[in-house]
């Protein structure tokens, strides 16, 4: 069984993401274009599906540097929490916003495929507070 992305879901989740990195910005970032596919929800986290998992909803684009940096880089991964772009273990890919520096706004999935543009654009917020914020 696939524990990963394949290589079209990988391709359309980078394209849907204009094919920027979604850490763009934070500090450690390179800012070079993504070539990479990242899981939201890390494929490790024991009681989610594998369909969930590799669903699009549970990707982001990032660059190869900033994907490893998510893994091994503290701080920097506690800025991936915030901006949605890496989940808590117990957080739903489908509920959780992820900031996108491609449309400078908070994006949602309603689907496995379908992003949802909220019209929110403050970068600083933080997508654990989600509900706070949109109330």
């Amino acid at each position: 069984m696939s524990t990963g992305f394949g290589p079209d879901i990988s391709a359309a989740i980078i394209m849907r993401d204009g094919g920027m990195c979604a850490m763009l910005g934070a500090p450690g970032c390179p800012g070079h274009q993504a070539d990479e596919a990242n899981h939201r929800l890390n494929r490790g986290m024991g009681g989610t599906s594998v369909a969930l998992v590799n669903s699009p909803a549970n990707g982001c684009a990032t660059e190869h540097h900033c994907n490893w940096a998510l893994e091994a880089v503290p701080d920097f991964a506690e800025e991936a929490r915030r901006r949605g772009v890496k989940l808590e273990q117990s957080a739903d890919p489908l509920a959780v916003p992820m900031w996108s520096p491609f449309f400078r706004q908070w994006v949602r999935f309603t689907s496995e495929t379908v992003m949802h543009l909220t019209g929110v654009t403050d970068p600083t917020l933080d997508a654990r507070e989600y509900e706070e914020w949109t109330s």
